[in-house]
């Protein structure tokens, strides 16, 4: 990313791997996540982190028409299972984040 950035910016770049595709290896792991970190009102941290999501999601798109890897948006589910939950999740959806980012579901829609 970094580089594909910079290079975008009129930088030259010289980028080494020693497999045919960048980051092959990666860090071994199966899968990795992006998300992003939504606390409450949109201030502070959750004002880096939504749009700065939005663009990493908006890069891998575009990433992913000139190189093959596997990758999908899956969203993930975030239940008001107690009282300390409930009142964290109330306050991130009335933070007026993008629809993008959370929405709130009923109990049959995430069953």
């Amino acid at each position: 990313a970094l580089a594909k950035t910079l290079v975008r910016r009129g930088q030259n770049v010289t980028l080494y791997c020693k497999d045919k595709q960048p980051a092959k290896g990666a860090s071994g792991n199966r899968q990795g996540a992006v998300y992003p970190l939504l606390n409450g009102p949109h201030t502070g941290v959750s004002r880096v982190f939504a749009p700065a999501f939005l663009f990493a999601r908006q890069f891998v798109e575009q990433a992913a028409q000139e190189i093959d890897f596997d990758h999908g948006w899956c969203g993930v589910t975030q239940l008001m299972w107690d009282d300390k939950s409930t009142d964290k999740l109330e306050k991130i959806l009335a933070g007026n984040f993008t629809p993008e980012l959370i929405q709130k579901l009923s109990a049959e829609e995430t069953a």
